[in-house]
């Protein structure tokens, strides 16, 4: 079963990605699609319908709205931005219309690449650092309000919270306010880790909980981590992205676990220091030039329209 797409919308682009366009796939790999179409009339001219995406999630098939890839290729999104370089040999699918988009592919990068790419990272380093806790010291039991002196009275609600931050730097706060302010604090946290561990438990993938079990961490998030910082170093300093990567042997070690938690520690750190070096350096535009960008957005909806 294939992504279905609204009636009488024109599918642009269509390609191979994840592993098989990074070049880690394994025998094991599935194969991934990604692609951009236009939506039928109505969902352009109108405002009762709207989509940005269609997708299959069984065949991890995902196919993204014109105007929704058109902004968030002007962000540098990494997920989105890597589609420009995608190979001929891995196109599936392509039409005029995503040619001429490839043909303007310099509009689209800048320095924001910086930014966007090291969000990316930190948040994949986030990740793996909180799963691995997770693995190593998982928390005992959930939190109710009486572990911290607290009663279902007495806890404080957001609102509450919300009103104490606002008036205490104007007002003096009485000691026994304050008291239960730091409880409601310490116990809305431990609920908040709490229930994501919970979350991480309930929706964890099998294949990766036995690779987490195995090595200690994540080694696939920590294989995405390197692959997101290697491309943004190379955007930054390129204005390319190379697929498949020139590092993909490294990448497959790093998910097969040749290298423990501490290792990949110290391969991955500083890198926060080389992006705003690269930054510095970098020959990119400092943004996306959106004018222009819109003007072949206009121009494509238009001609399809007119058909």
């Amino acid at each position: 079963m294939s992504v279905i797409l609204p009636e009488n919308s024109k599918l642009i682009f269509k390609c191979v990605a994840g592993s098989r366009l990074y070049g880690t796939n394994t025998p094991e790999s599935d194969i991934d699609e990604r692609g951009v179409f236009i939506p039928s009339e109505e969902y352009i001219l109108g405002f009762a319908k709207r989509i940005e995406q269609a997708e299959n999630k069984e065949e991890d098939s995902v196919y993204i709205e014109l105007r929704k890839f058109l902004h968030l290729a002007t962000q540098n999104n990494p997920n989105i931005i890597e589609y420009l370089y995608v190979p001929k040999n891995m196109w599936l699918h392509a039409t005029k219309e995503w040619e001429k988009i490839i043909e303007n592919k310099h509009l689209f990068v800048s320095t924001k690449a910086k930014f966007t790419f090291s969000g990316y990272a930190h948040s994949q380093f986030k990740r793996i650092k909180n799963h691995r806790g997770y693995l190593l010291n998982p928390p005992k039991k959930k939190p109710v309000p009486e572990d911290f002196g607290l009663t279902g009275r007495s806890l404080m609600s957001d609102d509450d919270m919300g009103a104490y931050e606002t008036v205490k730097e104007v007002v003096e706060v009485v000691e026994d306010l304050m008291s239960l302010v730091t409880k409601s604090k310490a116990y809305k946290n431990a609920k908040r880790e709490w229930d994501s561990y919970e979350n991480w438990k309930k929706n964890r993938n099998p294949e990766r909980a036995i690779l987490e079990e195995k090595y200690g961490f994540d080694v696939k998030h920590a294989q995405n981590l390197y692959r997101l910082i290697t491309e943004g170093e190379e955007l930054l300093t390129t204005g390319n992205i190379t697929f498949p990567r020139p590092d993909a042997e490294f990448l497959l070690e790093i998910r097969n676990g040749k290298y423990s938690y501490d290792q990949m520690l110290a391969i991955l750190e500083n890198y926060d220091q080389k992006f705003e070096e690269l930054y510095q350096s970098s020959k990119l535009q400092k943004s996306a030039d959106v004018k222009k960008i819109d003007e072949l957005c206009i121009k494509i909806i238009k001609e399809f329209l007119n058909k």
